[in-house]
Formats: C-alpha cells, sequence, structure tokens
C-alpha cells in the first residue's frame, strides 16, 4: 500500500496535514459568501436576505449533483490503494459526463421549482433572479468536485488550494463591482460567483489533463463507458437521494421561516451566515476522512479506522471552545458585519441564534466525520435512510412556529439536537460495520490461502 503522506496511516497528523490544503480552499469560499452577504446587506438588507433564501433552495440542486460526483473520490482513493492507479482516469471521466448531463433534467425543474417556491414572498424578485442565474450554472459544481475527487483522492491537495484562492481573488473584487458599479445588483453578484466557479473548473480540468496525468492516471480516456458510470453512479445514489431529501427540508424550513418574515427570517440570515464560519473545516474534514478510510479499506487496513475517527474528534473539541467568542460571548461583533442594528427583542431572538448555532457546529462536526466513514464503507443508503429523519424537523418547525409561536432562533435549536442524534445512530452504523470487518479480512485471507 502507498502511503498518503510520511505521517502514520490513520493518524491526526496525517489527517490534519490532508485537511489543511482543503481547509484552507473552503475557507476561501466562506470568505467569498461571507463577503457577498456583507455587500449585499449594505446594499440592502432584502437583497441579503433573498440571497440567503435562495441558497436554500439552489442547495436542493447543488447538493445532490454534488454528492454524486464527488464519490469518484472513493474510488480514486480504492484503486490507488489497490495499486491500479491507471484507470482512475476513467473513473473520473463517467462523472466528468453526469456533470454535464445534470443540466437536461436540474434546469426545467429547477426554473419550475424556484417560480412557485418564491412567490408571494417579501424576498421574491432578489431570490428568484440569483436563483435563476445560479440554476442555469448549476453543471459547473459538480464538475469542479469530479475533478477535486481526483487530486483529493491522490492525497494531492496543494494544487486545489491555489486554484480555488485564485478564483476566489478574481470573484471578490468582480462582485463588489458588478454590484455597486453597475445596474446589475444582485443579479452582478450571482454572476461572479458563476464565472469564478467556471474559472476555478477550467484550471482544474487543464491539469488532470496533463501528460503527466494521461500517463500515470490514464487521464486521456475520455470515452463514456455505460457499465462503469452505473456503476460510480450506484454506489453515489443512494448518497444523494439522501442529500435530496435532507436539503429538501432544510429548504422547507426555510421557506417556513421566509413566509414567516420579520425576525424569523432575520434569524434564518444571520444563523445560516454563522454556519460558514466553522463549516468550511468541518468539510475538508470529511474529505480527507473518506480519503483515508477509503485508503485503509483498499488495503485490507480497516482496523486502523476507529483509531483515526478518536483522533478526529479532538478538532470539533477546540473549534467549539474558540466559536464561544463570536457566538457566546460577544455577538455584536457578528451582527456588525450586516450593519445591524437589533431592537432590545431582536437582539435577545438573534443572540439565542447564534448560541444555538454554536451547539449545532458540534453536531455538523460529528455528522460529518460519521456519514464520511459510512461513505467510504459505501453505506450511502444508510445515509439516505438517516436523511430522511430531517423531515421530523420540517413537521416541528411548521408546529412550533405556527402553532405555538416560537421565535425563529428555536430553528437551530431543533437542528442542533436533531443532528446529534443522527450522528449517534451512524456512529453505531459504523461499529457494527468494524465489528463485522475482522472477519472479512479472515475469510480473504483464508481465500487466499486456497
Amino acid at each position: 500500500m502507498s502511503d498518503l503522506t510520511r505521517h502514520p496511516n490513520a493518524s491526526l497528523k496525517e489527517i490534519l496535514v490532508l485537511s489543511l490544503p482543503l481547509i484552507l480552499t473552503l475557507i476561501s469560499g466562506s470568505l467569498m459568501n461571507l463577503c457577498d452577504r456583507a455587500f449585499l446587506s449594505r446594499y440592502s438588507f432584502i437583497a441579503c436576505e433573498g440571497c440567503v433564501s435562495a441558497s436554500f433552495l439552489l442547495l436542493l440542486f447543488q447538493a445532490p449533483s454534488v454528492r454524486i460526483a464527488a464519490i469518484a473520490q472513493v474510488f480514486v482513493g480504492q484503486k490507488n490503494g489497490a495499486g491500479q492507479p491507471e484507470i482512475i482516469g476513467r473513473h473520473i471521466w463517467q462523472m466528468i459526463w453526469f456533470s454535464l448531463l445534470t443540466s437536461i433534467v436540474i434546469t426545467p425543474v429547477g426554473l419550475i421549482t424556484g417560480y412557485y417556491y418564491f412567490s408571494d414572498t417579501v424576498v421574491a424578485v432578489p431570490a428568484t433572479t440569483y436563483f435563476n442565474c445560479l440554476l442555469l450554472c448549476n453543471f459547473l459544481f459538480p464538475l469542479a468536485a469530479t475533478l477535486s475527487a481526483f487530486f483529493i483522492g491522490l492525497g494531492r491537495t496543494s494544487f486545489i488550494i491555489w486554484a480555488t484562492i485564485f478564483a476566489q481573488l478574481i470573484n471578490i473584487p468582480l462582485n463588489y463591482f458588478l454590484l455597486f458599479s453597475t445596474p446589475l445588483g444582485i443579479l452582478g453578484v450571482a454572476l461572479g460567483t458563476a464565472l469564478s466557479q467556471a474559472i476555478l473548473c477550467a484550471i482544474l480540468f487543464f491539469d488532470f489533463l496533463s501528460k503527466k496525468n494521461q500517463l500515470f492516471f490514464g487521464t486521456a480516456s475520455y470515452q463514456f463507458n455505460p457499465k462503469l458510470f452505473w456503476e460510480i453512479f450506484r454506489v453515489g445514489l443512494p448518497s444523494a437521494l439522501g442529500k435530496v431529501i435532507y436539503s429538501m427540508s432544510w429548504a422547507v424550513m426555510g421557506q417556513i421561516m421566509m413566509r414567516k418574515g420579520g425576525t424569523h427570517l432575520a434569524a434564518l440570515t444571520t444563523g445560516s451566515t454563522a454556519i460558514l464560519l466553522f463549516c468550511f473545516i468541518y468539510d475538508g474534514f470529511g474529505k480527507t476522512i473518506v480519503t483515508v478510510s477509503s485508503h485503509l479499506l483498499g488495503a485490507n487496513r480497516g482496523k486502523l479506522i476507529p483509531g483515526m475517527i478518536k483522533s478526529a474528534l479532538s478538532v470539533p473539541l477546540i473549534i467549539s471552545v474558540i466559536l464561544t467568542v463570536p457566538f457566546l460571548f460577544y455577538p455584536e461583533l457578528f451582527f456588525s458585519i450586516f450593519k445591524l442594528k437589533p431592537s432590545h427583542e431582536e437582539y435577545e431572538i438573534l443572540s439565542s441564534a447564534l448560541i444555538w448555532i454554536w451547539f449545532f457546529s458540534f453536531s455538523y462536526a460529528l455528522n460529518s466525520i460519521t456519514s464520511s466513514v459510512l461513505t467510504a464503507f459505501k453505506d450511502t443508503l444508510f445515509y439516505m435512510i438517516m436523511s430522511c429523519l430531517s423531515w421530523i424537523d420540517c413537521l416541528l418547525l411548521f408546529f412550533v412556529m405556527n402553532t405555538l409561536q416560537w421565535s425563529g432562533d428555536k430553528m437551530w435549536m431543533m437542528m442542533a439536537i436533531s443532528g446529534l442524534v443522527i450522528s449517534g445512530m451512524q456512529f453505531l452504523r459504523i461499529r457494527s460495520k468494524l465489528l463485522a470487518q475482522p472477519s472479512t479480512e479472515k475469510l480473504k485471507s483464508e481465500e487466499t490461502l486456497v
């Protein structure tokens, strides 16, 4: 088995070394979103709320397609761990074709959905404008995930960070210029985001097709292979369906808060923006755990996974301590991003929302770690089942907001509790998989002897 780094397999050092470039890459995306929302709040807070509301529905179309495309990372890690690097390219190409084909279904369905989703709301115009523009460019997101899976699966993450930073350095000033110096308004922000994603895809694709990668990883094998396409798609489909179910529940909860308006919509906007301060860390961590776990399973060394999970849990504990400053003790620092001057009642609700976001950050981390290990096991069907539980949140949210008249911050309380429950169930599933792993390895050893 070829090692991913010079550090011991499944150690915290190995995870951190592989995660750091990904985290730095993802932080640039979070910074871009924070800048966009800060720009929009100064342009018009309604425009900012429209951007956030549109993002909830965009997630319904982006996340599942990205989840299927990113499953290629598992195959890259396993083929590399098994000593078969020359067939990696053809796996990536199947997901490139998938990314391009997504527009055929997603564009018409998304345009119709968006029309009804935003109608008769206070953010209908800005939200629809932002949503439609990025929907038409949706294929760029799974395409970037596919190309990134190639580099991440091989443990070559440094190139991704520089490509992403370069794209974002173009994006932030471009969005500012298009928003404040042209009549495009929020449309300019959406166009700038789409252009940034296109630049990132172009940079990754150019390197993917380099002569060195063609020679060692077969990246010139661009032919569409229905059998191989289905093999990858079949593994990613349950995970994508789970993401559809999960994203749909978020979209429904977003609409509940959007139609309530007032402090409910402000709590939704504030909370979803606060998530940007930590989600990039755990998303990068999760991608690394998929790579390390897949690598170990491909080399029949699954017994190292429990130690990896134990090591990984130390990171969210440290991050939670750091987040106490802006979320628990000085929420005014966060409110200043939007130039908000809330009344006493609004301040209490928004401050409470940040407290629950702090709890949610830890459950988000646990969910990311456990779901990543399950992805490496290709147990995406269980992930889909767990995603169905998110609809309980929708039903409860509808009940407590409309019947019990709870304030908007309680949405984040429900999400934090729900995340902990789902993470616990996923951990039990991993435990059962790990208990079965030794007998599987023994069986393979016996077959080899025979």
